[in-house]
């Protein structure tokens, strides 16, 4: 019993010393703790290049929202595919776009531009039309919007 005591507090000793991760620089610490968050970097978008294919819709610098990676990577590659000439994978990229964020009125009227290339009028204004209900109060996409359903309503 004698023994016991002194190689527990050995072992007690030992494993509090395992659990140190060494001096804290306090300054450090609160320096770390105060620094604000990184900066996130803006989503991505291909409307500012220098591509311009025959029909290209307004530029419309202020209307795509903060998207996640995935939405903006879709968004630049329906870009390209339009301005490819290849509509109906533009679409397909712009929808799968939607089953992810269906509440981004960029996307739904980019989708609506692409429908409008197509000769879809019907499906175009319908499509602006659900982006200018979800733009709120950028500008700039409303603009878009009725630029596109006054298009379609006076070809």
């Amino acid at each position: 019993m004698k023994g016991l005591l002194p190689t527990l507090l050995l072992s007690v000793a030992l494993l509090g010393g395992c659990a140190s991760t060494g001096p804290v620089d306090k300054a450090a610490a609160t320096a770390r703790a105060k620094a604000p968050p990184p900066a996130a970097k803006p989503a991505a978008t291909s409307q500012g290049g220098a591509r311009v294919a025959a029909y290209r819709p307004a530029q419309v610098k202020a209307a795509q929202p903060q998207t996640s990676r995935a939405v903006s990577v879709l968004l630049e590659r329906a870009q390209v595919a339009s301005d490819a000439g290849r509509l109906e994978e533009a679409a397909a990229l712009l929808e799968r776009a939607l089953r992810m964020d269906p509440r981004n009125a960029f996307v739904w009227n980019r989708l609506a531009h692409v429908r409008y290339r197509q000769g879809r009028y019907e499906q175009a204004a319908g499509l602006a039309a659900k982006s200018a209900s979800l733009a709120g109060d950028d500008r700039a996409l409303q603009a878009d919007n009725r630029r596109l359903l006054e298009k379609v309503r006076n070809p």
